[in-house]
């Protein structure tokens, strides 16, 4: 069970049933599923090393500022709930994965989600939401049932949008940041009505070589992180102590692993998109596949930098004005700010041009930064003094959502939920 369950085992599951419907050879077969997981861990492998800087760049941060009240991070707190729960998570993506075929195959809602760590890191948060129940099985089944709904209706939201990015209708993405990436760009047609903005400046900024663009950002802004800092902390965490030499080599880090999560996204999505035909025409007719939103990435790399930047620039003034308020401060998800941040840029360029991107990642910025203060009463009770959260916009929603069923089916079943 555990092996069906892993990402590529479910990606290779697609790929090779959709070349087997189609009838291709059996070389052809084996190639396929081959590049696929070639494609997949190569994304991977980028994936944990941009995790690696980008966690590196969250310490330094913690350090310099002394803060460490909640420190988003899905990894973290999925990586805990699974230690105890992991039962309750595993037969709640079970449910999902059939409920989500289900929906696809009988409504209008034709999204297959293939986004596996998003839908990982739902039933987590589910699997700990539900914990207390006084019926397992019923809060089990309604708990994957309501998470089979929700990614099946998510990917809806930004079709429209992926669909003119990436010039076909056959994908979109499996995104969590759908609420702040949406109130951006509501918050861009607003500005932008009082003043167009101009779109002159991509073609100063946009033509030049995004991997040179990312490197130059990423060392900036570790030059100025690692002068806030001593140098003995930074020999703890780099085993270095020269602060130029940790800007080079962890910039250089950076961007190698933006280069390789764009190779083995072009790679992978290769094959799931003419493996997908078999599966489109037989099993579940006009559906669309929901995966990573890095799938996007590889078409607009100077808008993802853009968006990381300015949304991590949202997180540092959230951070600011709630230690000056004396609020729960919650440290910049820098992981978040990453991946999620450079989604909604691209989303809100889609929309409104080089504004909407700055105004969309900075909405998002700042979003993602107070969620956290008002999901972490949900799940206290259930993860006691632990100070990780889930750090995506969505999960707070979600998690309200799923609070207010639970509460009317106790009152209508008289059970407790």
């Amino acid at each position: 069970m555990e092996l069906i369950l892993k990402a590529e085992f479910l990606v290779v599951i697609f790929v090779v049933t959709g070349l087997f419907i189609q009838q291709k050879r059996l070389d052809d077969i084996v190639s396929s599923t081959i590049k696929v997981l070639m494609g997949y861990y190569i994304i991977v492998y980028g994936s944990n090393l941009a995790v690696n800087t980008l966690g590196i760049i969250s310490l330094i941060f913690r350090r310099a500022f002394h803060a460490f009240d909640i420190i988003p991070n899905n990894e973290t707190i999925a990586s805990i709930i699974q230690l105890n729960y992991s039962q309750s998570v595993i037969l709640i993506m079970i449910i999902a994965m059939i409920v989500n075929i289900t929906i696809a195959r009988t409504t209008k809602y034709k999204y297959v989600f293939l986004s596996i760590y998003y839908l990982l890191y739902i039933s987590a948060m589910m699997a700990v939401i539900t914990n207390d129940s006084g019926n397992y099985y019923l809060s089990i089944l309604v708990a994957g049932i309501f998470v089979g709904i929700i990614i099946s209706i998510l990917p809806h939201f930004t079709s429209g949008y992926v669909s003119k990015i990436l010039g076909n209708d056959n994908v979109t993405i499996g995104f969590l940041g759908n609420s702040a990436t949406f109130l951006g760009i509501f918050m861009s047609n607003i500005i932008r009505t009082k003043k167009e903005i101009n779109n002159k400046v991509k073609n100063k900024f946009f033509v030049r070589d995004s991997n040179i663009i990312l490197f130059l950002s990423m060392f900036l802004l570790f030059i100025i992180l690692t002068s806030m800092v001593d140098k003995d902390f930074l020999y703890d965490f780099t085993s270095e102590r020269n602060r130029i030499y940790v800007a080079i080599k962890y910039s250089i880090n950076f961007t190698v692993s933006f280069y390789l999560i764009v190779l083995g996204v072009r790679m992978m999505t290769g094959e799931i998109v003419n493996s997908y035909k078999g599966i489109a025409e037989k099993i579940i007719p006009n559906s669309k596949i929901a995966v990573d939103p890095a799938v996007i990435f590889s078409h607009m790399p100077n808008i993802v930098l853009i968006g990381f930047l300015v949304s991590l620039l949202g997180g540092i003034i959230s951070f600011f004005i709630q230690l000056k308020l004396k609020m729960n401060v919650v440290v910049p998800a820098v992981i978040t700010h990453f991946f999620s941040g450079g989604t909604a840029a691209i989303l809100g360029y889609n929309k409104n041009k080089i504004g909407g991107a700055i105004i969309t990642s900075f909405i998002h910025g700042a979003v993602i930064s107070f969620f956290p203060i008002l999901l972490m009463p949900l799940l206290k009770p259930h993860i006691g003094l632990i100070s990780t959260c889930f750090s995506d916009a969505d999960f707070l929603l979600i998690a309200l959502l799923f609070s207010i069923i639970k509460k009317l089916i106790s009152i209508v079943l008289g059970v407790i939920m």
